[in-house]
């Protein structure tokens, strides 16, 4: 698969991919595998400004009662 400038996706022929073994705390790995093995996920870059603010809700669990 493979982006264009628009963000769409192009998609080819199926082909068979080897992954090695995600182990636990992979930071940096740029892709996981979903519990039963049937899609890789990717990461892609993001090229969007980084947030101007950043909200905090303290005692958040007491807003669900």
């Amino acid at each position: 698969m493979q982006w264009s400038r628009e963000a769409v996706p192009t998609f080819g022929p199926p082909v068979t991919m080897s992954v090695p073994p995600i182990e636990r705390g992979h930071w940096g790995t740029p892709y996981d595998v979903s519990p039963d093995g049937s899609r890789i996920y990717f990461m892609r870059r993001n090229d969007d400004p980084l947030p101007r603010e950043l909200n905090l809700v303290i005692g958040w669990r007491d807003l669900l009662n």
